[in-house]
């Protein structure tokens, strides 16, 4: 559940190019105008587009800066929960997504880690409240494309903490085919309480089997 640093990339880059090209755009039309006006309104116009094209640069710098300083604290987060301290990956997450209101795929990310987080304090329940929106509104396939096995994982997990395994087991059945062998590894888990709870002994031992293999 890492952030990768080309989560927001692709999203600056495009609007980085679009916004050259409504500069372009209006910096012609701006000086096709100023040059019927004559040449004071040439410089003018000059001037004009100067002011705009750094005010727009430095904002999509700044933003795109503001996003690494986002994923650093989201790899701080994991930290903190990898050292067992839940209420302080807690307190970090719940400000990261107060922050990142503008950053959608960054939000569902950071949404996703404080879910988990909700499941090892023992909330099912706050847990699916906050992934399940992400699953449903496709979240994981637009900016969390990678992470669509801990999206999964973190909706079926908590489904079974609540006893609704049929409902998880469903779920993983439909969402596992598209899953790629990484992101298979982040459904392991919930994939051997299903069958545990099943009492498919010999299946959740081999998939048990499979999540230590990987884990090494």
């Amino acid at each position: 559940m890492r952030a990768p640093a080309r989560l927001t990339a692709p999203r600056l880059a495009i609007l980085l190019l679009a916004l050259f090209g409504l500069l372009l755009l209006a910096a012609g039309l701006l000086f096709f105008l100023a040059t019927l006006a004559g040449p004071p309104f040439e410089w003018l116009a000059l001037v004009v587009l100067l002011v705009v094209l750094v005010g727009s640069l430095a904002s999509v710098l700044a933003k795109q800066r503001r996003a690494r300083q986002l994923v650093e604290q989201n790899q701080q987060a994991l930290a903190l929960i990898n050292r067992g301290d839940l209420q302080g990956a807690a307190r970090l997450l719940d400000d990261l997504i107060a922050q990142a209101a503008t950053f959608r795929a960054l939000c569902a990310l950071f949404v996703l880690n404080r879910s988990v987080v909700w499941t090892l304090q023992g909330h099912p329940e706050k847990a699916l409240e906050l992934a399940r929106p992400i699953l449903e509104d496709d979240w994981h396939k637009h900016g969390l494309q990678n992470h669509a096995g801990a999206v999964v994982g973190a909706v079926a997990t908590p489904l079974i903490l609540l006893s609704r395994v049929e409902e998880a087991e469903a779920l993983l059945r439909a969402s596992v085919p598209s899953l790629t062998p990484v992101q298979l590894t982040f459904v392991l888990a919930a994939r051997a309480l299903v069958a545990a709870r099943s009492e498919r002994w010999e299946e959740a031992l081999a998939l048990i089997s499979t999540e230590a293999a990987a884990a090494e």
